[in-house]
C-alpha cells in the first residue's frame, strides 16, 4: 500500500472537527473533545484535513513509540556486524 493511502487512511479513523466549530467551541471545547476522546481530533476546512490536534498523552506516547522503533531498528542493524565479529 502507498504512503499516501496509508496516510488517507489514518486520517480517516480520527474523529473530525471542522474548523468552524473548532473556532466556535474555543481551546476548551477543544480540550473537553480530546479528553472525551482518542486523544487526537483532525481539523478539517470545507471538508479537507488542515492540522491534527494531540492530547498531550497522544503526543508522549507517539514519542515514546517512535523512540523505542528507532533503538530496535538500531539493535537489528549492528546484530549481523556482531555475529561476524566486526565491531
Amino acid at each position: 500500500m502507498a504512503a499516501s493511502a496509508r496516510f488517507a487512511q489514518s486520517l480517516a479513523r480520527l474523529p473530525v472537527a471542522p474548523a468552524s466549530a473548532v473556532k466556535k467551541d474555543g481551546w476548551r471545547g477543544i480540550v473537553r473533545t480530546l479528553a472525551a476522546g482518542e486523544g487526537r481530533l483532525l481539523v478539517t476546512n470545507h471538508n479537507e484535513p488542515e492540522a491534527v490536534i494531540l492530547s498531550i498523552a497522544e503526543y508522549t506516547g507517539m514519542v515514546d513509540a517512535l523512540q523505542a522503533a528507532r533503538e530496535l531498528s538500531l539493535i537489528h542493524i549492528s546484530e549481523p556486524t556482531r555475529r561476524r565479529g566486526i565491531s
